[in-house]
């Protein structure tokens, strides 16, 4: 169903494109292309150049905006595939530390997700996310927000969880850190691609 959906979404941006600058045209085209095939640092690169073209070209600058969104939703699956992976791997051994370790990863990569969203190409490996503290002190809250129903007794009898061992939290903020990996690849490329766009 979800590649039905972008490849419908994609129909629709290609078709609406009719009326835009040849050139801006064919590089919207080359760019849903890339796309396709999953090259999502090309596609931002050849949309770049295709704002370039025709500044006013709304078609163009919808594509940028379709194609940020598919970038989101593979990092949504990827998020979706380690939250059921950690289920399915600690349900047989107890539903409680199942539906505690799911939480878990699920929220901390969430937390993740917030933090390589600040920028779509800037890496999160900067100073900036420190000189806010009114971020910095959401970050925190979030990670308390995750720990507190792990260690709290009420909170655990309430949501049916348990404590977590250390082995069972290095899964968890691995898992987190992995998909914040992956991202700082895509992004990377992403920055390489413009980079080259620009100057070509």
């Amino acid at each position: 169903r979800s590649g039905l959906a972008v490849a419908a979404a994609l129909l629709l941006i290609c078709a609406a494109t009719a009326g835009a600058d040849e050139r801006s045209r064919t590089l919207t085209q080359a760019a849903f292309d890339a796309a396709y095939n999953l090259d999502h640092a090309e596609a931002v690169a050849l949309l770049d150049k295709a704002v370039a073209a025709d500044p006013n070209d709304a078609d163009a600058h919808r594509a940028v905006a379709v194609i940020a969104w598919l970038r989101i939703g593979f990092l949504g699956m990827l998020m979706a595939i380690f939250t059921l992976f950690v289920e399915y791997r600690y349900e047989p051994a107890s539903a409680s530390l199942a539906a505690t370790m799911g939480f878990v990863v699920f929220s901390l990569l969430n937390v993740t997700l917030g933090l390589t969203s600040r920028s779509e190409t800037a890496s999160a490996f900067n100073r900036t996310v420190l000189q806010n503290r009114h971020q910095l002190g959401l970050y925190v809250l979030a990670l308390l927000m995750v720990l507190l129903p792990t260690v709290l007794d009420f909170l655990q009898r309430f949501l049916s969880f348990e404590s977590l061992s250390l082995d069972h939290w290095l899964i968890c903020i691995g898992l987190a850190v992995a998909l914040l990996l992956v991202d700082e690849v895509i992004k990377f490329f992403m920055r390489r691609n413009l980079s080259e766009a620009r100057q070509s």
